[in-house]
């Protein structure tokens, strides 16, 4: 560990942490029986429930909440081919709107985001579905 003079880095970001709900789930879950006949399904709550997408430094909620709307059709296609995989895209739903969207996943976004970690740079990994 370094010396007690250490200063946080902080990240000029805002993210968003997307929390899917039951209303996926239950969507996946079908298409998962349709492709899978012993399917590992996926969990509305706990550690794989929850996922952070780094977004532009936004100044107010209003901000945000137009990003996310603008953006939404991303994080849906995300979650779908995440679990489904890429093969799968023809299942993708037809209208990935912000009101799918608002029935799928909850959210909620921070500005402040303070990297404790000492010894790690910040990097970028690339990751397919």
């Amino acid at each position: 560990m370094k010396s007690n003079n250490y200063q946080p880095k902080t990240i000029n970001r805002t993210i968003a942490i997307v929390q899917r709900k039951e209303a996926f789930i239950s969507w996946i879950t079908e298409k998962l029986k349709a492709i899978d006949t012993n399917p590992t399904l996926p969990q509305v709550s706990g550690y794989d429930s929850k996922y952070t997408f780094l977004l532009p430094t936004l100044e107010t909620s209003t901000e945000t909440d137009s990003y996310l709307q603008q953006h939404c059709a991303k994080i849906i296609e995300f979650h779908v081919l995440q679990i489904l995989g890429d093969e799968h895209k023809d299942l993708l739903p037809n209208n990935m709107d912000w009101q799918l969207f608002t029935s799928w996943f909850s959210y909620e976004a921070h500005s402040v985001i303070i990297d404790l970690d000492e010894q790690t740079d910040l990097s970028q990994d690339s990751w397919t579905y």
